[in-house]
């Protein structure tokens, strides 16, 4: 597999990470600096690269038993979150008095969970790097976590663009796309198993 072929990996992979990083844009709104961008991206680069080599030193036997279930945990990780971020948008939408994001800044929790969430597709990445021979598994992994990392902060702000805009109607949309998000996982994965 060449640099070409794990770069459109990378790309498609990064997907799932921007579109949760908008939604995380959206929820710190106008109050979003670089710095928390920053992190944002961090966090999805970071584990958008660890997932796949995991997968790969792990190889088919850790992934074959996770494989029946990851689909599951995405769809609850990131139903969850959602579901939360519609809570606190039709709340605002409802008390346009109440402070724009029920939590200040980034919550660490929220930013685990959604790292981890969006890059269980990775490990099955790795697994299949794992069988492509002559190649080297750390620049393949940094060139995911790099591509995830790029994506993620461009989503962020993006985010943020958005909040600004349309202040609590776009936390409503930030957890629809989580949502969506968590079905469309489960979704390719239950038809894969048809």
């Amino acid at each position: 597999m060449g640099f070409l072929e794990i770069f459109i990996m990378g790309v498609g992979l990064s997907f799932d990470a921007m579109a949760a990083a908008i939604s995380l844009g959206v929820c710190s709104g106008e109050k979003m600096r670089l710095g928390e961008g920053l992190e944002i991206s961090t966090f999805f680069g970071f584990f958008q690269a660890l997932m796949p080599l995991i997968g790969y030193a792990l190889g088919r036997s850790m992934a074959s038993l996770l494989k029946p279930y990851d689909h599951w945990i995405a769809l609850i990780l990131l139903g969850l979150i959602g579901f939360n971020m519609l809570r606190e948008g039709f709340t605002g939408l409802r008390h346009p008095e109440a402070p724009n994001c029920p939590v200040e800044g980034l919550s660490l929790q929220r930013l685990l969970l959604l790292s981890v969430a969006t890059s269980i597709d990775a490990l099955a990445a790795g697994l299949s790097l794992a069988f492509s021979d002559g190649l080297s598994i750390l620049p393949a992994v940094l060139l995911i976590g790099m591509t995830t990392f790029t994506l993620s902060l461009a989503g962020a702000f993006l985010g943020k663009k958005l909040s600004q805009r349309f202040q609590y109607s776009s936390r409503v949309l930030g957890g629809l796309i989580l949502i969506a998000l968590g079905l469309k996982i489960f979704i390719e994965h239950m038809i894969k198993a048809i």
